[in-house]
């Protein structure tokens, strides 16, 4: 879909069939793989990983994505509409760097710690939620600690709300 924000290099194969009569692909159905190579983002963040899908009439089936970001692991299974981009599935990353993150990496200081993040995918591919929880451990701002964090997250409309304990080390 062109309005998933996924841009560079990626590479797949792909086993389709259908009529292609109108220019469009939308009445291909089929399988393949996918991999997300050096260089690629989605939604900004850089990562890589490989995965599975199948294009079927209705929607586009991702069953299964292994990724590493900001040297975590994360896995997901989602599915998009192909009439309306209304987008669905689950995700996971564990052991992820807050210095991998790419919007945190030119702080005037480093960002270190590590957090986990499980949810829910929602919304549309051009304006993707995600509903679930996160884990923040032994963060901090060059120095300064910041400490853990034990949230329930909820992005919606590209704003993040985190709801629970935060900064629960400051100053310490």
């Amino acid at each position: 879909r062109e309005d998933l924000d996924l841009d560079g290099p990626v590479r797949g194969k792909v086993a389709a069939k259908g009529a292609v009569g109108d220019g469009t692909f939308d009445h291909m159905q089929g399988e393949g793989t996918v991999e997300l190579l050096k260089g690629a983002t989605l939604l900004d963040q850089h990562l890589t990983g490989s995965g599975t899908f199948r294009l079927m009439l209705e929607r586009f089936f991702l069953d299964s994505l292994e990724v590493e970001l900001a040297g975590g692991r994360g896995a997901a299974a989602a599915s998009v509409g192909r009439a309306d981009g209304d987008l669905q599935g689950e995700v996971a990353l564990i052991g992820a760097q807050l210095a991998g993150i790419d919007a945190l990496m030119d702080a005037p200081r480093p960002f270190t710690g590590t957090f986990d993040v499980e949810g829910k995918l929602g919304r549309t591919a051009r304006d993707p939620g995600l509903t679930g929880s996160a884990l923040l451990q032994g963060a901090a701002y060059g120095a300064i600690p910041i400490g853990n964090a034990d949230v329930k997250l909820d992005h919606a409309g590209r704003i993040l709300t985190l709801t629970g304990e935060l900064l629960s080390g400051r100053g310490s």
